[in-house]
């Protein structure tokens, strides 16, 4: 007996359902990430591995070009970017161009949300996020758990030229936070003493915890 392919039908028709995908994987190029339902992420992001995989495969020949026209609006512009751009990026990574992030529920009917991202560009939003984690912990003296580690190997793993912009931004969040620290800890010296808050504290802002309270 025959396998039946799994797919979400999003609940709409067959051609409704095919131009909703090739409109969110046109955005997803265009833009590199795209917010949108999770359901709809996962199945515009079969599209987009499709995509890139017939552009490494195959260059910039007519039939590519043709299969590839089928999985997206405005061809003119979208694929140039997908040919000269998106497919030389990828040309060492086996798989997995694209990453579907949970974000928190649509704010009126609490759908699931995702952010459908093309990895090693500059929508990379754990690239930023690793680097932020890293710069936090070496400011504040911690280790870095397993998570972070395995999650920086991954974001550097096929960047071209990303070990120093890696490193630009850990510096950059590095010094946010020793910043962010020396604030906190003059604002607690300021309650503990009695003292005027500095004047960049508002009327209204948060008073961090002393550490002196258990």
């Amino acid at each position: 007996m025959p396998k039946k392919r799994f797919y979400r039908k999003l609940g709409r028709k067959y051609s409704h359902r095919k131009a909703l995908l090739r409109n969110l994987v046109t955005s997803l190029v265009q833009h590199e990430n795209i917010l949108t339902t999770w359901a709809k992420a996962k199945e515009a992001q079969k599209q987009a591995e499709k995509l890139i995989t017939i552009a490494k495969k195959n260059g910039r020949d007519h039939e590519a070009w043709i299969k590839a026209s089928n999985l997206v609006f405005q061809p003119k512009t979208t694929l140039t970017k997908v040919f000269d751009e998106l497919a030389p990026r990828f040309q060492e990574r086996p798989g997995g161009y694209t990453r579907v992030l949970r974000m928190p529920p649509r704010f009126g009917d609490n759908a699931p949300q995702g952010v459908l991202e093309f990895v090693d560009g500059p929508g990379d939003s754990r690239f930023y996020m690793t680097a932020k984690i890293i710069g936090i912990c070496q400011a504040r003296g911690k280790a870095l758990t397993e998570v972070t580690e395995l999650n920086k190997r991954r974001v550097l793993a096929f960047r071209k030229g990303g070990e120093e912009e890696f490193q630009r931004l850990v510096e950059c969040a590095r010094q946010e936070e020793l910043q962010r620290v020396q604030a906190d800890q003059e604002l607690e010296n300021c309650i503990r003493e009695g003292r005027v808050p500095p004047k960049d504290w508002k009327l209204g802002d948060p008073i961090p915890r002393p550490t002196y309270v258990s």
